[in-house]
């Protein structure tokens, strides 16, 4: 039903402000976990952020779109009724807040 839709740049601005300035040094987040790049708790090859870990900002940056598309499948996955684009920015803003379990 959305699957033609994508994060535009309100959303992708809104998510941005609410994880803050990107994290190039892993870090422990409120879930427990470690993070980095714009709270981003996993590789893209699954494996888990370590205390050790490190990125530049231009791996913050892919890692964030890697993962935004994980949130957006979710999205369009669990959500039956059309949405408009800042409903979608935002349904994709919470999934990728609280994780796509509990979206």
């Amino acid at each position: 039903m959305n699957e033609e839709m994508s994060v535009g740049r309100n959303g992708l601005e809104l998510i941005a402000e609410f994880e803050g300035k990107p994290r190039l040094k892993a870090r422990l987040c409120e879930g427990g976990r470690y993070e980095l790049s714009y709270g981003c708790t996993t590789w893209p090859d699954g494996r888990a952020v370590g205390s050790a870990d490190i990125c530049t900002e231009d791996q913050a940056l892919q890692r964030f779109a890697f993962h935004l598309h994980r949130f957006e499948a979710g999205v369009e996955k669990y959500t039956t009724v059309p949405l408009n684009q800042n409903q979608y920015d935002a349904h994709v803003s919470l999934a990728y807040n609280i994780g796509e379990a509990q979206y």
